[in-house]
């Protein structure tokens, strides 16, 4: 009787502990199924990645923290879709963030095979406009602006002498200086000039000015010769002009005064940026009209700086910044775009001539540096390669205003390598962007490079075996437990 009794208490503890043990298993499941559900719905997530990838910073908060506008980020895709791809899912997870963070921001996928129709309405699209599964819209609510934002561009690119590689994340800069732009309601334009053979070849720094607040509408090309430079323009530019401007004496003869125009709009406190390189010829009304500003060169020139070239001839020139520049527009620019551990790449340049009571140097090479003239060498030492001059007055109602010109000597440095990061000459031009009065360029938001350690390189389906792991080993180690627990019990 007494063995019964002891063999029915073992059953009965026995028992017990396998139903607890099943039990707590079929927590663990339900548990880690409920929390997938959410991460489906709501994008759990937390950000385990080297490079903290997804954290977003304090000038992000600083520039779009006081925005008022309702955000959209409209992907194109179902989002368990757009997660398979590691790319994808990385701009995807940062979207979320943003809408966690920002009360203003959300999140919506949109399926284009779907709801072609709405997208294109949403994205400001017209029909020939291809949209991709890939792409992200994002949309102010309250203007319905939008932007076609292209998968790659929340990328950047590296080259390391033999192609191209993914180096980092662009994620929170792209996203915000989308933002920024959608919430900028004024209508200030950049102008491109042409008409005199310029470089119209323009895609990166296209680019860059979108980045800034210029969207494609926002960017205009001006022909002076038959086409005033628009209101509200904050900056022009005349990227490697080939033949003259018409001046004071082609008005003479019936024609349109340019340099004219130029002057007036700079009275108007506009901001110029002429690019101009080695193989620019003799404009003598353009250099003419420089040369008021005190800044000039002589067609011909190349400087080269062998103990400070990426290149073997020379001419790739990592140039350096004056930080002792009296012009105050030209520290800031120096300053700001010197933050970075990347050079200023200068190639091709010509050396510019400064007049010191009119313009400062912003750009310079090395005192070891030889200027050529053809296969003559004529000069030797420190030159500039980028020059700037500033006018400053009050206006009617005594605000500060400002007029700059900006010569820079070389034409390559808005091309070369531009969108990367072995070279910080995009943070130069949004840098230039600012000091013409375009305060919606989030020039301190670096790129994420890639870290190759642990988790952060792991693709999806191998996150996706991981999360199985997740689930059922530490069910299975308590099921084991319980199983050795059950058997001891029964042999008590």
């Amino acid at each position: 009787m007494l063995n019964l009794l002891k063999k029915s208490k073992r059953l009965k503890y026995g028992s017990v502990a396998l139903i607890f043990t099943v039990i707590f298993i079929a927590i663990v499941i339900l548990i880690n199924a409920i929390l997938t559900a959410l991460d489906s719905k709501f994008g759990l997530y937390a950000d385990i990645t080297g490079e903290q990838r997804y954290d977003i910073s304090e000038t992000t908060f600083e520039l779009i923290g006081n925005i008022q506008d309702n955000i959209e980020i409209i992907f194109c895709n179902d989002r368990d879709k757009l997660i398979e791809n590691d790319m994808m899912s990385m701009i995807v997870m940062l979207s979320e963030k943003y809408e966690s963070e920002f009360p203003n921001i959300s999140v919506r996928y949109l399926n284009i095979d779907r709801n072609l129709s709405e997208a294109r309405t949403l994205a400001k699209a017209t029909t020939e406009t291809k949209l991709n599964r890939t792409d992200v819209i994002i949309r102010s609510a309250n203007t319905e602006k939008a932007r076609i934002v292209m998968k790659n561009s929340f990328f950047t690119l590296n080259f390391d002498g033999r192609s191209y590689y993914y180096y980092g994340f662009n994620g929170e800069r792209r996203f915000t200086e989308s933002i920024l732009m959608l919430a900028n309601s004024s209508d200030d334009k950049v102008a491109i000039i042409t008409g005199h053979g310029e470089n119209e070849d323009l895609a990166t720094l296209a680019e860059v000015l979108m980045g800034a607040g210029y969207d494609e509408t926002e960017q205009v090309k001006v022909n002076l010769a038959t086409e005033d430079i628009p209101e509200n323009t904050r900056l022009v530019i005349i990227n490697n002009p080939q033949r003259d401007f018409l001046g004071y004496d082609s008005a003479n003869s019936g024609n349109t005064d340019e340099i004219n125009k130029l002057n007036k709009y700079l009275q108007n406190y506009g901001n110029l940026l002429v690019l101009i390189d080695n193989e620019t010829g003799d404009l003598p009304e353009l250099s003419e009209f420089l040369a008021e500003w005190g800044i000039s060169y002589i067609s011909g020139l190349v400087v080269v700086d062998p103990d400070n070239s990426i290149s073997p001839d020379g001419k790739s020139i990592r140039a350096s910044y004056n930080h002792d520049s009296e012009n105050a527009a030209g520290k800031y620019i120096a300053d700001k775009t010197d933050l970075s551990s990347s050079p200023t790449i200068m190639s091709s340049a010509t050396p510019l001539i400064v007049d010191t009571d009119k313009a400062f140097s912003v750009l310079k090479s090395s005192a070891n540096s030889i200027v050529y003239n053809g296969e003559t060498r004529i000069a030797d030492g420190e030159q500039t390669l980028m020059a700037i001059s500033s006018h400053f007055e009050y206006d009617e109602n005594q605000n500060e205003r400002y007029t700059h010109v900006i010569v820079s000597g070389s034409t390559d440095f808005i091309h070369w390598d531009m969108a990367s990061p072995s070279t910080n000459n995009a943070d130069l031009v949004r840098n230039i962007l600012t000091v013409a009065g375009t305060e919606s360029v989030a020039t301190d938001i670096r790129v994420k490079p890639f870290y190759d350690v642990d988790i952060s390189g792991i693709r999806t389906a191998s996150t996706r075996d991981m999360t199985l792991k997740l689930i059922f080993i530490p069910a299975g180690i308590v099921m084991i437990a319980g199983i050795a627990v059950f058997i001891r019990r029964k042999r008590l």
